[in-house]
């Protein structure tokens, strides 16, 4: 498969959260280092310590923490042999400025993989509206220390919505190529993608709100 194939070298993992999945990706010994770029500074400061040295043991040194926001990218050009965006893209409010950073960073040739979610193309308006108007209960509250009184909504949070035509229409604007799309999914009654993209059904929760992730296999061209 493209990730198995292309995740090598030196790579950057952005909107990295607690590190699990650049710690992950690092135990390859095809990778020589990962950078974990992520946002909020209390997430590197206090997870990703811990996460690293659970994961890599003595080889955590593999995963370089940088604090920044993957719409203001501070490497140089040309630096990483791949980058990967794990349940994060959806947080950009600008998806081309996102996609050119990485572009700029990304060799020539090189991968960039995204998992995250996508709505039909004739999802209404109405139900993208009423998604992200859900209102957090107490329980998720807690487990993610929000002010427990304080009512919060998925919008409040940073949440976004895409569909695939939206998302093809990024890809194409920061100038990358779909070279290979896959579909996990989690619930069987769900409605099924109208991209006519056979889903693969696994018995795992695929986390976050919806039930079905999509992997992009794109190529900086």
């Amino acid at each position: 498969s493209y990730p198995k194939k292309f995740i090598k070298g030196v790579g950057i993992d952005l909107g990295g959260g607690a590190g699990i999945i650049s710690s992950t990706i690092a135990l390859s010994n095809k990778v020589k280092k990962i950078y974990c770029n992520e946002i909020v500074e209390n997430a590197i400061k206090y997870c990703h310590p811990i996460v690293k040295k659970k994961i890599l043991k003595k080889k955590s040194n593999k995963v370089i923490s940088v604090v920044g926001n993957f719409n203001d990218l501070q490497f140089k050009k040309n630096k990483f042999d791949f980058a990967i965006i794990w349940d994060s893209f959806h947080h950009s409010s600008a998806p081309v400025t996102t996609l050119k950073q990485i572009k700029r960073v990304l060799k020539k040739n090189s991968y960039l993989f995204i998992i995250d979610r996508a709505h039909n193309n004739d999802t209404p308006k109405k139900e993208i509206n009423r998604s992200l108007n859900h209102t957090y209960d107490l329980e998720f509250k807690k487990k993610n220390y929000f002010p427990l009184t304080k009512k919060i909504t998925r919008k409040m949070n940073g949440e976004r919505e895409y569909k695939f035509n939206q998302l093809e229409k990024f890809f194409k604007k920061a100038n990358f190529k779909i070279m290979d799309l896959k579909i996990l999914c989690a619930d069987r009654k769900m409605k099924k993608n109208d991209i006519g993209i056979r889903e693969n059904f696994v018995k795992y929760e695929l986390g976050g709100f919806f039930k079905r992730k999509v992997i992009y296999s794109l190529k900086n061209i």
